[in-house]
C-alpha cells in the first residue's frame, strides 16, 4: 500500500502570556514553559550567538552514543537555553515499539539496549538536565506509516512518558506534524503531544509570483506575490487547527496540545515551487511580526527552521547564508524579534552588532 508523503498531501493529492523569560533555568514542579522563541538545528558551539540573538529554546541533535549528552546539557544551563533534544535513528526516531509487550521501549532495565531508554535513564538520573528540557522529542510525521506508528501507538508513548516513566514529574512530549494535514490527524488532536509544530513555509520560486499559497482545507494552492493575502490564510489555517484542538476532548491529564509556528529559514530545491527561495530579512520580519500580532497570545512558541543545515539536499540556511540578496542582516532580524519579546516581560537584553 502506497502512503502519501506530507508533501503530497500538502499539495491535494490525497490566552496564556507569550512574553519571553530571561532566565530559563527553572526547577518548580509543573511549571509552565515559557513563550519559547525558539532556533532549529543548532550545535552547542552556537549557544552563546542564541543568547545573543534573544533565542530561549534551542532543537539540538544529540549523537545517539551519548558522548555530548551532559556537555550539550551543561552549556546550555550556562546560557539560559532550554533544549529540545532530537536524536535521529531510523525512520527518524530512536523510539523503538515492542510488539509482543505492546509497548515502546522506555525502560532500561526491560529494555537495556535500546537508545531511547538510555536517553530516558540519562534525564531520570539528572534532574538537572531534566528540568533543562523544553520537551522530549517523540516522532516526525508519523502518520506517513499509521502501521508502525499510528495514533493508538503515539497515544501509548504519551502514556508511557507522562504515566510510567517520569510519573508526577514535569516533562513534556514535542511532535511534529500529526494533528493537521495527515488523514487520522483527528485520532491524535488530544493525548498524542503537549507541544505541536505548524509550518509556515510560504516562500517559493513558482513560475509566477514570490509564495506559494497554503489553505485552510490543508494544502497548498497557487502562486502569488501577496503577502498579505499568503499570511492572512495561514491565519485562518492556524486558527482552524486551534479549534479543532479547543473542541476535541483533553488528555486524561487535563492537557491539550499547544502550538509553536515554525518560520521557513531554508531552501530545498527538490521541492519545485515550494520552499525553494530563501525569505530576505525584511521578509522574515514581516512575518514573525504578523503572528505575534495576530496569534501571539494563543500560540506556545514561535522558532526559526532551520539555523544549520537540517538536510543534505538543502542548499541555503541561517548559520551560512547570514545575508540577503541585499545584504540585510538575517541574524539581526532573528535578535530583534527575540528583544520584542523580552521586553514583553521587561527583561529585554541590550541589543549588540553581531560579527560581521
Amino acid at each position: 500500500m502506497h502512503n502519501l508523503d506530507r508533501r503530497e498531501l500538502m499539495l491535494g493529492v490525497g490566552g496564556l502570556s507569550w512574553s519571553i523569560s530571561a532566565n530559563m533555568t527553572v526547577t518548580a514542579a509543573h511549571r509552565e514553559r515559557p513563550f519559547a522563541y525558539m532556533m532549529n538545528y543548532v550545535t552547542r558551539d552556537d549557544f552563546p550567538l542564541m543568547k545573543e540573538m534573544n533565542v530561549n529554546t534551542v532543537l539540538v541533535e544529540l549523537d545517539k552514543n551519548g558522548r555530548n549528552w551532559r556537555a550539550t546539557y551543561e552549556a546550555a544551563i550556562r546560557h539560559d537555553l532550554l533544549i529540545v533534544p532530537l536524536i535521529w535513528g531510523q525512520d527518524q526516531s530512536i523510539w523503538r515499539w515492542n510488539a509482543p509487550a505492546k509497548e515502546w521501549e522506555l525502560s532500561d532495565k526491560r529494555y537495556p539496549r535500546s537508545i531511547g531508554a538510555r536517553f530516558i535513564r540519562f534525564l531520570l538520573d539528572n534532574p538537572r538536565y531534566r528540568d533543562q528540557t523544553f520537551a522530549i522529542y517523540s516522532f516526525h510525521e508519523p502518520l506517513a506509516q499509521p502501521e508502525r506508528t499510528g495514533p493508538s501507538r503515539l497515544k501509548k508513548f504519551y502514556q508511557q512518558i507522562h504515566e510510567e516513566v517520569f510519573k508526577g514529574q514535569d516533562i513534556r512530549v514535542y511532535g511534529e506534524d500529526m494533528t493537521f494535514v495527515w488523514p487520522r490527524g483527528r485520532e491524535c488532536l488530544t493525548g498524542v503531544l503537549d507541544y505541536e509544530i505548524h509550518d509556515c513555509y510560504p516562500f517559493a520560486n513558482p513560475d509566477r509570483g514570490r509564495y506559494r499559497l497554503f489553505l485552510p482545507q490543508g494544502h497548498y494552492g497557487g502562486a502569488t506575490s501577496d503577502l498579505e493575502k499568503v499570511l492572512d490564510l495561514q491565519r485562518q489555517t492556524i486558527e482552524l487547527q486551534l479549534k479543532n484542538i479547543s473542541n476535541a476532548r483533553p488528555a486524561k491529564n487535563g492537557r491539550r496540545p499547544r502550538l509553536i509556528l515554525i518560520l521557513q529559514a531554508f531552501v530545498d530545491p527538490t521541492e519545485k515551487g515550494l520552499w525553494d527561495r530563501m525569505p530576505d530579512a525584511e521578509e522574515m520580519r514581516t512575518v514573525a511580526d504578523y503572528m505575534l500580532d495576530k496569534l501571539g497570545d494563543r500560540l506556545a512558541g514561535i522558532a526559526w527552521y532551520s539555523f544549520r543545515q537540517a538536510a543534505t539536499h538543502y542548499t541555503q540556511w541561517l548559520h551560512k547564508d547570514r545575508y540577503d540578496e541585499h545584504h540585510r542582516d538575517r541574524w539581526q532580524v532573528v535578535a530583534e524579534i527575540g528583544k520584542r519579546l523580552r521586553s514583553q516581560s521587561g527583561s529585554a537584553v541590550p541589543m549588540q552588532g553581531f560579527a560581521p
